[in-house]
C-alpha cells in the first residue's frame, strides 16, 4: 500500500484550507500549480487566490519538497525534523493597487523580523507588478501541520487589512 509523504499530507490541507474558504466565498481561488521537477527531484505546490477579482492584489502560497526532504522521509538518512516542506506566501498586485504602504503593513502584520523580499516589475508592454514575498526559512514538518492552516488564515486577514 502507498504511504503519502509529508509533502502529500501538507499538500492535501494547504489545498482542503485554501478551496473550503473559496467554496464559502470568503476567496477566489485564480490559479493552481502543481510542478514535479524531475531534474532536481523536488515537488512545489501553488495556489494563488484573492479576496476580490477586481481589486488587483492576490497571495501565492507555495509549498515546495526537495530531494533532501524527500530522502529524510523515504530513506531515514536524514533527521526526521528534515521530512517536510519549505512554505513560502507571495502577495502581489499592480502598482497602482498594490503600494508600499501595504508592504509595510505586510511586515508589522507578519513581523519585522520575517524576512521580505521587495520586487518590482517593469514591463514595456504591461502594468507595472508589486510582489511581496516572505521566506520562512525553516522546514514545516507534519508535526507542525496546524501552521500551514493558521498562514492561510493569516493570509486571508492580511489581504483583508489590505482592502
Amino acid at each position: 500500500m502507498f504511504d503519502p509523504t509529508a509533502y502529500e499530507n501538507m499538500k492535501v490541507v494547504l489545498e482542503g484550507a485554501v478551496y473550503d474558504l473559496d467554496l464559502s466565498g470568503k476567496i477566489k481561488v485564480t490559479n493552481r500549480k502543481d510542478i514535479i521537477d524531475l531534474a532536481s527531484l523536488s515537488r512545489q505546490y501553488e495556489l494563488q487566490y484573492t479576496l476580490d477579482v477586481n481589486n488587483g492584489i492576490s497571495v501565492l502560497f507555495r509549498i515546495e519538497a526537495k530531494l533532501e526532504q524527500m530522502a529524510a522521509e523515504l530513506l531515514n538518512d536524514k533527521p526526521p525534523s528534515q521530512a517536510g516542506v519549505y512554505a513560502f506566501i507571495e502577495f502581489m498586485g499592480s502598482v497602482e493597487s498594490f503600494t508600499e504602504s501595504h508592504c509595510t503593513m505586510i511586515k508589522e502584520m507578519w513581523g519585522s523580523n520575517r524576512e521580505m523580499e521587495e520586487i518590482m516589475i517593469v514591463h514595456s508592454s504591461k502594468p507595472a507588478v508589486r510582489k511581496a514575498r516572505l521566506d520562512f526559512h525553516r522546514i514545516i514538518t507534519e508535526e507542525m501541520i496546524d501552521d500551514i492552516l493558521e498562514m492561510v488564515n493569516h493570509t486571508v486577514k492580511t489581504l483583508s487589512a489590505m482592502r
